[in-house]
């Protein structure tokens, strides 16, 4: 979705600068892990000509940090963003992108300042992604070790069938499943451009109306399990079970695929 401004904040912003030129707009990436988000952010930064400009989270080292002071791993990356677009007022032409979760306050403090950009993926399809690459990555940082039909059981499963509300919304804990999904479409609606990786084409397309800058797509983390190894391990029992999971990040996805795109 394109958020419905005047010509004159459009003109303020610098959301019709030239490709020649770059990308003169403050833009906020919300990176949602296993949406194709590497390739992308990747692609949106090759667009921003001074390094020092560009400010990609450590999501390895942010989540260790949070661990050691006792804190939730969104909610302190939710400060070091308020603290980034704090360090960076009143300059233009920067560039943020990470797996932040959304914070109200710097969209409140900062919002005006800074075009706010994510896409999503079909929720299954997106559970599925993060399960295999977890457990047959090499990373160690969130490694899992559980096999398919163990891990579908578990809590951990649950918050990946609840991960847009997880980095759209504060505070989801106390909420009932009806409450995070208006509240995570009510972030969204604040977003300058919403995609799903499913129209990647029309996303490309709006992302250069906006920008004015073409994005071309590489392949960064690619799942290290080949996919007829993924499907022969889905089961239809295992498949009805993650449906179910996903349940809330299903109604996000298909209000973004209806209204937003």
């Amino acid at each position: 979705m394109i958020k419905s401004a005047s010509k004159h904040v459009l003109n303020r912003l610098g959301l019709y600068t030239q490709p020649s030129s770059g990308i003169r707009q403050n833009l906020f990436f919300l990176h949602v892990p296993k949406c194709a988000g590497s390739s992308l952010s990747g692609a949106i930064a090759n667009h921003y000509r001074v390094a020092r400009n560009v400010h990609q989270l450590d999501a390895v080292g942010s989540a260790e940090v949070a661990l050691a002071v006792g804190r939730d791993a969104l909610d302190y990356r939710r400060d070091i963003l308020l603290y980034l677009m704090s360090s960076l007022k009143n300059r233009q032409g920067c560039y943020i992108s990470g797996h932040f979760a959304f914070s109200r306050m710097a969209h409140q403090l900062f919002g005006e300042e800074w075009a706010y950009v994510t896409i999503l993926r079909h929720p299954v399809d997106r559970w599925f992604s993060n399960y295999f690459y977890s457990k047959y990555g090499t990373q160690s940082h969130g490694k899992i070790d559980d096999d398919l039909s163990q891990f579908v059981k578990t809590d951990k499963a649950a918050l990946f069938g609840r991960t847009y509300p997880r980095y759209l919304v504060e505070g989801m804990e106390s909420m009932d499943d009806a409450t995070i999904v208006s509240e995570s479409i009510d972030t969204l609606s604040k977003f300058t451009l919403v995609g799903c990786l499913e129209r990647l084409d029309l996303f490309a397309s709006r992302f250069e109306q906006l920008f004015g800058a073409s994005l071309s797509f590489g392949q960064k983390n690619a799942n290290p399990l080949a996919k007829a190894e993924q499907q022969a391990m889905i089961t239809p029992q295992i498949r009805d079970r993650v449906e179910e999971l996903c349940r809330p990040d299903m109604e996000i996805y298909e209000f973004v695929l209806k209204h937003m795109m």
